[in-house]
């Protein structure tokens, strides 16, 4: 029973009170003088009764919310506050999908003779010259302290053209190698790079200079080649040095 219901029935009581009494006070009292005729009981309680329930039927009826109600209400707001994380935990999860999305290079290594080269497709999280010369380094093609200085792309009238300067590191590496083991080092460096970046030559430099060891200076363009051929060529720089010698001793 509501509040409103609960008023109507004390305001009826009321008036059936008030009723009752003014029964019997014209029962006990009686004077001659007129006086202003007065509604009866029977018409107060009418009018009250119309006037409480003419009052009800303006007020709107409202349905008060229950516990049960409240908590029908909480648990909606918490399932909507769930799929909305859940959305953007989804929208993040598939974020971070696309960006740890790896790379494919090939690198080239020693097959164990001098005369060519093998070849392995690995993945990196991206392809640059650090992460190449870090997956050369666990083939032991270079050093692990071996690190890039400086790397660039250049597009000429003769092909595409890279230019890759290393640290020092990588000078002492080669200088405790033997002539045929550098020649498998700098081919492997040269093939990876040139395929990784689909380019025709390379510059490779040690701090800013041409890339010298105790049987070569590489200050020249290199080509994809195998580390025998880089040994032919070695030979020939060698045999057209010596003769150049011989030349100026006989002047």
């Amino acid at each position: 029973m509501n509040k409103k219901m609960k008023t109507i029935l004390a305001a009826v009581a009321a008036l059936m009170v008030m009723a009752a009494c003014s029964s019997t006070a014209q029962q006990t009292v009686s004077t001659g003088e007129d006086v202003v005729p007065e509604a009866s009981s029977g018409e107060m309680l009418v009018d009250g009764l119309e006037y409480l329930l003419s009052d009800d039927k303006e007020d709107v009826i409202q349905i008060p919310e229950t516990e049960e109600n409240g908590s029908d209400i909480e648990n909606e707001d918490k399932e909507e506050k769930e799929q909305v994380e859940e959305s953007k935990e989804e929208g993040v999860s598939d974020n971070d999908i696309a960006d740890t999305e790896s790379e494919e290079i090939v690198l080239y290594y020693s097959n164990g003779t001098f005369d060519s080269l093998e070849s392995e497709t690995v993945e990196v999280a991206e392809k640059t010259p650090e992460a190449i010369i870090s997956a050369l380094a666990r083939h032991n093609i270079v050093s692990l302290d071996t690190k890039v200085l400086s790397f660039s792309e250049e597009d000429m009238v003769g092909g595409k053209i890279l230019h890759l300067d290393l640290t020092k590191a990588l000078d002492g590496y080669l200088r405790t190698m033997t002539k045929e083991a550098e020649s498998v080092i700098i081919a492997s460096i040269t093939d990876t790079f040139l395929k990784s970046y689909g380019a025709d030559y390379i510059y490779i430099s040690v701090e800013g200079k041409p890339l010298t060891t105790p049987y070569a200076v590489y200050d020249g363009a290199l080509q994809k080649c195998m580390p025998q051929e880089l040994l032919e060529m070695e030979k020939e720089t060698e045999e057209i040095e010596t003769e150049e010698g011989n030349n100026d001793g006989r002047d």
